[in-house]
């Protein structure tokens, strides 16, 4: 796997699977001032097309006050349906944003959409070789959904389907099912793939706490900087060592989990009855366990 084919599994992926984008005679443009949003009948409708549009170049005017830098135009493609799970990502070679449309709700393709503008945005310093350290890249996945939900914009999809944080990264650490923050921060390259139903909530959650402590300012100048973050950086940028930070997180997640009304069935639901069951995840000690079932033929 070369090093641009790794970031983009670890910025948004199902790169095993994913597909190129699509170019025909049929393809199809609408721009606005700051975004550019290809698609083709019969894989996207001129309605989505102008929705996805009208909610990225809104997303646009409000990220750009709180990154402060990227480019001044964006590109983003239509994929269609996905048909092996793919989730919506950000293209390493070209920063184009890719689209897909998976069934049930939160799988619009729309749903990440200004999750992955961030990505986006910050393309031009990620795609760098000397930025693409695993401090840095568990930082900067974080990032997209922290400023992404900051700006109005929650992804409504992948990775929460709807329900809390505190519910979502509960449902792992409750059950003991979790990995510890530091090596999911120090490993992120290795193991953000191969443990991603759990990695992608845990980071959210352990960033979000992280945001109340630091401030999301600091924490976006923090992820912006000539190389890539050390783990030594980010414990001096947040104040604590990471076996800490990560202790402290994971207690009162727990105890904001056993606070919430109706948690453990929330958690049941988000586990057995959305896309999550189709990701893979890991045990405790990072082996990976595969769940997709026998008869899923997706």
């Amino acid at each position: 796997m070369t090093v641009l084919r790794a970031v983009s599994c670890c910025l948004l992926a199902s790169c095993a699977a994913r597909q190129g984008p699509v170019t025909s005679l049929a393809s199809r443009v609408l721009e606005s001032a700051h975004v550019r949003v290809h698609w083709r009948a019969p894989e996207s409708t001129e309605a989505e097309a102008r929705a996805v549009l009208e909610l990225a170049e809104r997303g646009f005017v409000r990220l750009q006050p709180i990154l402060g830098t990227g480019p001044q135009r964006i590109t983003v493609r239509l994929m269609g349906d996905a048909l092996h799970h793919e989730v919506p990502t950000v293209d390493p070679q070209t920063g184009e944003v890719w689209l897909y449309r998976n069934p049930g709700p939160g799988g619009e393709a729309s749903a990440s959409l200004v999750h992955e503008l961030v990505h986006a945005l910050r393309w031009p310093l990620w795609r760098n070789a000397a930025f693409q350290t695993s401090t840095q890249l568990f930082v900067e996945e974080a990032l997209a959904e922290l400023v992404a939900t900051e700006a109005g914009f929650p992804s409504a999809g992948f990775p929460t389907w709807g329900v809390s944080r505190t519910v979502a990264a509960g449902s792992w650490v409750s059950a003991n099912e979790d990995l510890p923050i530091e090596r999911l921060i120090r490993e992120h390259v290795p193991l953000n793939f191969q443990c991603m139903a759990q990695a992608y909530v845990l980071r959210l959650s352990f960033m979000g706490a992280m945001q109340k402590r630091v401030g999301l300012a600091a924490l976006v100048k923090t992820a912006t900087g000539d190389t890539g973050l050390t783990p030594e950086q980010l414990e001096l940028a947040l104040g604590g060592s990471l076996p800490h930070l990560g202790a402290e997180w994971r207690s009162q997640l727990l105890a904001d989990f056993a606070a919430t009304p109706g948690a453990q069935e929330q958690a049941n639901r988000y586990r057995n009855e959305t896309p999550i069951q189709y990701l893979p995840r890991c045990a405790a000690d990072g082996t990976p366990l595969w769940p997709v079932p026998e008869t899923d033929t997706r």
